[in-house]
């Protein structure tokens, strides 16, 4: 929503609120500057002192380290290592305090690199101090072990019997002469003159006889002794040297930092000191454009509610303008709204007659439907039927062809019967000739038994025996030729029954195969008959079936449009009945308008007076308000009610 669109006490209040805002947070934003500047100058001061306050420390404990660098008091090497670890703690706590403190304006590389620079010279002067020990005094390390080696070169010199054990004192005192200057000065020149003179009285301990053998190997390794001890001096000297040279690299470097260091601590109070002058220059900046902004917002306020103030006076006079235009409107829409009332309800009653019609036409179509679904599935049943008696033809056909071939494969058995029976006849003719030759061999066996019988007579009572036995074969013959004679008669009898029993099966299957055959072929042109007429039924209810379904779903579809139609019909009854009820809204709403505008007319007036000044202006009365549209029962409309409750809105808005 734009500003313009706001109401007037809505704006003045805006103008105000912006006003009342803007001081505050000009306030708000002055005390807070003021609190930065005093924290930021606060903690500068703070800062500057903490770093010098751990530079100071930094620099006595330095002093205190190189004090015991240079002492040589004789204190024990526990103590003094003791005493620089203490120091040394101090200077790295001081170390982590600037290093922890980021807003301290210190390098933080100065510091990193005075922490390396102040281990680097921690463990060297642990070092220098550790070779100093070593080095020792008179009585320890190694000063005390050159003394001890030389007083004892000197007793066994004093001890010997030679007489030249002076000459002998004399080359160790000069020997002791040149070490002592090594010592005080440090130079390698002694050593070498110390070293030198050590081995000239080596030498002359090996060309002088006058000592014994045992004084002078004695001699020589007390003299070897010292040169090396002297030699190990030597060492520890050089890495004093080196020591003290890391020293004093390491003690610059150091205090190059620590200068480095306090630069960067007084330029970075210097830059808060800047930093702080322009924070409180721009916190004044800050309240005269506060001052600024407050006055301009005042004078466009000020404009604003005069323009605001203009507007009004020309928004009321098209109001009260466009308010009698209303009242006009308003008489010619109830006018409008009566003549639409009445035309609604006459459509109204047209369109309830028409579907009630279209719903005994929808009536009629659906038992249609009914009635063409049943013949449908009667059509299908009937196809269904036909169809299947046709299988049952085809099997039935099928059925008389296997029928037909079994005929064939039994005459074609029957065929192999008579000739297995004709088989049966030679065989029985075979047997029966086959009996021929048993009745010769009775003949014969009989003619035996006649000439045994009569060679039995004669041998008389010796041949009695014999004469039984070719008599019982005799008899024994007979019988042989008597059954011979029954089986050939048997066997002619078997002949002659097999004989008549081929012919007559013969004849009888040629017969019946005959009548069968031709009883089949008759049933097959049957069957074929059947099968070609019911393929034809089958066609038939075939093309009735896609009749009847396309006859069906033209009842379905002019079903489903009829129906259509009556939905449409009622919706359109019902948005008649909305029409008429919209009507009648339409009519008290414009008596209600026509209220409203005499009430606008009222109130303008009183904005008028209020915004222009002057006396109220009352509005002028309508001619004639418009009558009251006459109510018709309706049903409930599902359009909402127009908003006329102008009234109220301007009782709200006052």
């Amino acid at each position: 929503m734009s500003v313009r669109s706001w109401s007037l006490s809505r704006k003045v209040g805006f103008s105000l609120l912006c006003l009342s805002g803007f001081s505050i947070i000009g306030a708000v934003l002055g005390v807070w500057y003021s609190l930065e500047l005093s924290d930021a100058y606060e903690s500068t001061i703070i800062e500057v002192e903490l770093a010098s306050s751990e530079l100071a420390i930094i620099e006595s404990s330095l002093h205190e380290v190189q004090a015991l660098e240079l002492a040589t008091d004789g204190a024990r090497l526990e103590q003094r290592l003791g005493v620089i670890e203490n120091h040394f703690s101090k200077i790295n706590h001081a170390i982590e305090i600037l290093s922890e403190d980021r807003q301290n304006g210190i390098n933080q590389v100065y510091i990193q690199s005075f922490a390396k620079a102040s281990q680097a010279y921690r463990e060297i002067i642990s070092n220098q101090i550790q070779y100093k020990d070593l080095e020792g005094s008179l009585d320890e390390g190694l000063i005390g072990a050159l003394t001890k080696s030389a007083s004892s070169m000197a007793r066994a010199i004093e001890k010997s019997q030679s007489w030249r054990k002076n000459q002998a004192l004399v080359h160790l005192l000069r020997m002791r002469e040149q070490e002592k200057n090594f010592q005080i000065f440090r130079d390698d020149k002694w050593f070498i003159q110390a070293e030198s003179l050590g081995k000239r009285f080596q030498s002359f301990l090996s060309q002088d006889y006058t000592f014994s053998r045992g004084e002078r190997r004695q001699l020589k390794r007390l003299s070897q002794g010292y040169l090396e001890q002297l030699n190990r001096l030597k060492k520890n000297h050089g890495d004093l040297r080196r020591a003290h040279e890391g020293l004093v690299e390491k003690r610059r470097q150091l205090i190059n930092n620590l200068k480095q260091i306090r630069t960067d601590v007084h330029e970075f109070a210097e830059n808060r000191i800047v930093q702080n002058q322009a924070l409180k220059v721009q916190l004044e900046i800050f309240y005269v454009f506060i001052v600024v902004l407050i006055l301009v917002i005042s004078i466009l306020s000020t404009i604003a509610v005069m323009r605001i103030v203009k507007d009004l006076g020309v928004t009321s006079r098209k109001l009260r303008k466009a308010n009698r235009a209303n009242r006009q409107s308003s008489s010619e829409l109830g006018d409008a709204s009566r003549v639409l009332s009445s035309a609604v309800v006459e459509q109204g009653s047209a369109i309830q007659e028409t579907v009630a019609t279209l719903n005994e036409i929808t009536a009629m179509v659906r038992r249609s439907l009914d009635h063409a679904e049943k013949a449908a599935q009667n059509s299908k049943t009937s196809h269904d039927i036909s169809h299947e008696g046709r299988e049952v033809v085809a099997e039935m056909r099928q059925s008389m062809l296997e029928i037909k071939s079994s005929l064939e494969q039994l005459s074609e058995q029957s065929s192999k019967n008579n000739d297995r029976m004709s088989q049966t006849v030679k065989i029985i003719h075979e047997i029966r000739s086959k009996t021929g030759v048993i009745n010769d061999i009775v003949f014969q066996t009989k003619l035996l038994s006649f000439n045994a019988s009569v060679e039995a007579a004669r041998a008389g009572k010796e041949g009695l025996g014999f004469a039984v036995v070719a008599q019982e074969i005799g008899n024994l013959a007979t019988l042989s030729g008597k059954a011979a004679k029954d089986i050939s008669s048997l066997l002619q009898q078997s002949q002659e029954d097999v004989d008549q029993i081929v012919q007559e099966s013969r004849a009888s299957l040629t017969k019946v195969m005959a009548e069968t055959s031709a009883k089949v072929d008759a049933g097959a042109g049957i069957s074929d008959r059947c099968e070609s007429i019911l393929a034809e039924v089958v066609d038939h209810a075939t093309h009735v079936n896609r009749s009847m379904e396309e006859i069906l779903e033209a009842s379905r579809e002019q079903a489903e449009g009829i129906q259509n139609i009556s939905q449409a019909m009622d919706e359109i009854d019902s948005a008649t009945m909305e029409n008429s009820e919209i009507a009648d809204r339409t009519a008290s709403a414009s008596l209600q308008l026509d209220r409203q505008a005499q009430y606008m007319s009222r109130e303008l007036g009183k904005l008028e007076c209020a915004v222009l000044g002057g006396k109220p202006q009352p509005g002028k009365q309508a001619t004639k308000p418009p009558p009251k549209p006459p109510h018709h029962s309706k049903p409930k409309s599902k359009i909402r009610e127009p908003r006329v409750g102008l009234e109220n809105d301007f009782r709200q808005a006052s």
